[in-house]
């Protein structure tokens, strides 16, 4: 299984790293632009990058500017869970991909 993942906080990435050993991971929304450009099995998405908290969507650098990007690409029908704490930010993420399923980080079990 192909998997991406989209998440800036280093304590966060080890948990992903102990479940999905072999998943592509980026930082930034630059980053996953490269990644994305390959297919994949399922993708993970945070929102709020940088280490800021709350942020708007309209920035660059956010989840949901990669969420856009993934509307209009070959992932646009890949199984999607997006896993940020922002509910704003989340909800604008499913907008552009009504087909992602949103469970907080704190939920995720595996």
């Amino acid at each position: 299984m192909k998997v991406f993942i989209l998440e800036d906080s280093d304590s966060r990435i080890e948990w992903f790293k102990q479940h999905f050993p072999n998943a592509d991971i980026a930082k930034t929304a630059k980053e996953a632009y490269i990644y994305l450009e390959n297919e994949y099995d399922l993708i993970f998405l945070d929102h709020d990058l940088g280490g800021e908290i709350l942020v708007d969507s309209n920035k660059d650098n956010t989840g949901y500017q990669v969420a856009k990007f993934i509307s209009n690409s070959i992932n646009k029908n890949t199984e999607t869970i997006i896993h940020t704490l922002n509910p704003c930010g989340a909800q604008n993420m499913k907008n552009a991909l009504p087909h992602a399923r949103y469970i907080p980080y704190i939920m995720l079990k595996f």
